[in-house]
């Protein structure tokens, strides 16, 4: 099985039933996830919430991952995972994905000030 159908088994599994994520696209080692984020408590509040979510993933305490956005597509998380991904790197990947979007608005919010305190030092 390629390391493109690993995630893409890995990711539908741990996020089928989320309820912001729209969809999950997979294209080689291209790794896409549609987020709905429009009625989330920080969107109300006026912030970026996908933004957020980023840096959720990037606080992760077992597997950190760095995302990004697809061109000027904020709502579209881009993951590229290098060549030499392993499965229980693509497992682990993914069951921090799932994890931190499973992550608790308030949580979350938490998350993002406490960032912003600690880059003010």
């Amino acid at each position: 099985e390629t390391a493109g159908a690993l995630y893409s088994r890995y990711l539908s599994q741990g996020l089928q039933l989320h309820p912001r994520v729209s969809e999950v696209r997979v294209f080689g080692l291209l790794i896409g996830i549609e987020l709905n984020l429009r009625h989330t408590l920080p969107a109300r509040l006026g912030l970026k919430p996908a933004q957020l979510y980023l840096l959720r993933m990037m606080q992760h305490r077992r597997f950190p991952l760095l995302m990004g956005y697809w061109q000027y597509e904020p709502q579209f998380h881009k993951f590229t995972p290098p060549l030499t991904v392993t499965e229980a790197e693509i497992k682990a990947s993914a069951e921090a994905i799932a994890d931190a979007l499973s992550t608790s608005q308030p949580r979350l919010l938490g998350c993002g000030l406490q960032s912003l305190l600690r880059s003010r030092r």
